[in-house]
């Protein structure tokens, strides 16, 4: 009677144990150690600025490596401060999103957007800028394609997404009307790739090998009284 309760109380606890979370890279450019172009990038600006430096914000096509809840987004992306017309400095902010492949190599809808502040200064740093999301709502699929867009998140936005190191290029999507435009115009072309790393968490199922040791030694010890 005593054993009984004992297996019930142990299938109990092993059933509710929390699953263990694994973070794992489903794509990433960097170079070894986050290593990336510390001086040369593209900008991505608001539309303030004067025509010959129009507004600009950018995507590239990745293909997940692997499946699991995106949990962090790690940028190369550096405010960039400027003088034209008056503004100076610009505001340290950007608008990041994850978006779906039309199925076409096109920008599709969006997955989920994060407003991004406090990025360092460009020549200035070579740190990079950590998104993190703990909803477990944003999925991704192994061999599915997605795109990583940044875009300025008020008129004034300035920054620099600088490139890799890496010889890695791509699909890049480039748009000069996101501020007047619910739907942007995008350009798109085979190009070098700028920085960033896309980590998902990847949930196994609840731990059970709680189980193995205990009833297995009650296992054995009903053998040896029979």
């Amino acid at each position: 009677m005593r054993q009984a309760a004992f297996r019930g109380m142990l299938l109990g606890l092993a059933m509710s144990a929390p699953a263990f979370s694994l973070a794992i890279v489903a794509y990433s450019n960097f170079g070894p150690n986050d290593e990336l172009n510390n001086s040369q990038g593209n900008s991505i600006l608001g539309n303030a600025w004067e025509p010959s430096f129009q507004q600009q914000s950018i995507a590239y096509q990745f293909t997940s490596l692997e499946s699991g809840a995106v949990s962090k987004l790690v940028l190369g992306i550096f405010h960039f401060h400027s003088r034209i017309q008056g503004i100076d400095p610009t505001t340290n902010e950007v608008k990041v999103s994850l978006m779906l492949d039309s199925g076409a190599d096109k920008v599709g809808s969006l997955m989920k957007s994060w407003i991004v502040s406090g990025m360092p200064e460009f020549l200035q740093s070579t740190d990079t800028t950590s998104v993190v999301d703990d909803s477990g709502q944003v999925l991704l699929a192994s061999g599915q394609k997605y795109w990583l867009l940044i875009e300025g998140s008020v008129i004034d936005s300035g920054a620099s997404w600088n490139w890799t190191t890496q010889d890695i290029s791509g699909m890049e999507a480039v748009s000069h009307d996101y501020f007047e435009n619910a739907n942007p115009t995008y350009s798109y072309s085979d190009s070098r790739q700028c920085a960033f790393r896309v980590e998902v968490e990847s949930v196994p199922e609840p731990v059970v090998g709680l189980l193995l040791l205990p009833l297995a030694f009650l296992a054995r010890k009903r053998r040896i009284r029979t």
